[in-house]
């Protein structure tokens, strides 16, 4: 009876996640204020320049989506005739992942005018605050990653997998680590966070590239880690997007 009761349990979480995902809006966490260290420490394994210096951010009350945007999400915008069909498809449940920046836009604007409601792209500083979501380790998962944490390189699958296959972080979101590459509202500056603002606000005006997050199914694990930051001009294969919305 129990090992029934378990695996009614693992049927109805599957169920669960594969009907989230399919929805034609995305669900949304809500994610407390609060102020952290963003960037990494000298001595950090995988430390790269442009994460520094390590600062104090203090990140306003906001939403996020659980999981990061799926095609069926997509389609909804396709059928509204406002994005384009995708490059690239695999199923309704998993993530979008050939995404160009101005194609992420273009979703987001929909989405606010169809819910009437202020979507956006997370900051970096939100992107950072909501994956660690208290976390001080490299990873949500402390200073190790594994491939039963989340699809990168080592886990073998060679593409993104349906959303939520992983356990969550701490405030309940899905594939912070791996999966697809999620754009962020900031400009990339090589310079790092030097000039940067603390109140969690992004880094914009006139970008030659955007501030990618969170890591790819192709990724290293030092690419995978909470403070790492990647670039993009326009986009392309194993980028995806997860969305903010104003409370």
């Amino acid at each position: 009876m129990r090992f029934g009761a378990m695996r009614l349990c693992v049927a109805l979480w599957a169920l669960s996640v594969v009907s989230a995902a399919a929805s034609e809006l995305p669900e949304m966490v809500a994610v407390p204020g609060g102020t952290f260290e963003m960037g990494s420490e000298k001595g950090e394994p995988g430390r790269e320049g442009d994460e520094a210096p390590r600062r104090r951010v203090t990140i306003r009350p906001f939403y996020v989506s659980k999981y990061e945007i799926t095609e069926a999400q997509w389609g909804a915008c396709v059928a509204a005739q406002v994005c384009k069909p995708l490059r690239q498809s695999q199923g309704p449940d998993y993530p979008v992942w050939d995404l160009r920046w101005k194609e992420a836009e273009a979703y987001i604007n929909w989405l606010s005018v169809k819910t009437a409601q202020t979507y956006r792209f997370l900051s970096e500083a939100e992107w950072e605050y909501a994956a660690r979501a208290g976390a001080k380790g490299l990873y949500a998962t402390g200073d190790t990653i594994t491939k039963s944490d989340a699809n990168y390189a080592a886990s073998g699958y060679g593409g993104v997998r349906p959303v939520g296959q992983y356990k969550p972080n701490a405030y309940g979101l899905y594939d912070m680590h791996g999966n697809a590459w999620e754009w962020v509202a900031d400009c990339y500056r090589e310079s790092g966070y030097y000039q940067a603002p603390s109140d969690g606000s992004a880094v914009t005006g006139e970008c030659q590239m955007h501030v990618l997050r969170g890591g790819a199914y192709d990724t290293r694990p030092e690419q995978l880690r909470m403070a790492y930051r990647y670039r993009a001009q326009f986009g392309g294969a194993g980028v995806g997007l997860r969305v903010a919305r104003e409370p």
